[in-house]
């Protein structure tokens, strides 16, 4: 249900407060990625309505070295059209997590891969990937799940998408 317009001397039903409702995904435990590219799906998933429109506030918080990197992409619904901003560490980044000196700003649709960078330190601090966005699906209801892996291959450095990583979303239409 999407959103409620709500009206003065309306009559409060339980579809109507289900549909204001925020809703939460969080990823349990942490999830690791090592000697790929090849995008794996994560914890953080939107169980999508057919015809459904949601934004959505992405934190993930997540380590890497600056060789193996790591990069973000979704898997959405058939016929679904998504637009999304991210921000995070830039590659070649230099310092920790709290010293970095390159910020890396991305936007594009379901199918841009973000490429975020990784701290030095042995082992890497964490770091955070923010992203905000918007989810229309067509008629094909399913979920959105953010999916990732090393953005280069790196047998020693692993990506790993940490517990307490998490999802936020709301239908809106």
């Amino acid at each position: 249900m999407p959103y409620p317009a709500w009206q003065a001397g309306q009559r409060i039903t339980a579809d109507l407060l289900l549909g204001g409702l925020t809703f939460n995904a969080e990823q349990g435990s942490d999830l690791s990625v090592t000697n790929s590219t090849t995008l794996v799906d994560s914890n953080l998933v939107i169980p999508a309505e057919a015809g459904a429109r949601y934004e959505y506030t992405l934190q993930a918080i997540y380590s890497t070295n600056t060789t193996g990197k790591i990069q973000f992409q979704w898997g959405v619904p058939s016929g679904s059209m998504m637009v999304r901003s991210g921000h995070g560490l830039g590659n070649g980044q230099t310092g920790g997590a709290t010293t970095g000196t390159l910020v890396y700003s991305g936007r594009g649709d379901f199918n841009t891969v973000f490429n975020v960078g990784g701290t030095t330190g042995s082992p890497p601090g964490d770091a955070s990937f923010i992203e905000v966005g918007e989810i229309v699906t067509g008629s094909t209801a399913g979920n959105a799940v953010l999916r990732f892996a090393q953005a280069a291959t790196n047998a020693t450095d692993p990506a790993i998408l940490r517990a307490l990583s998490r999802l936020r979303w709301r239908r809106i239409g």
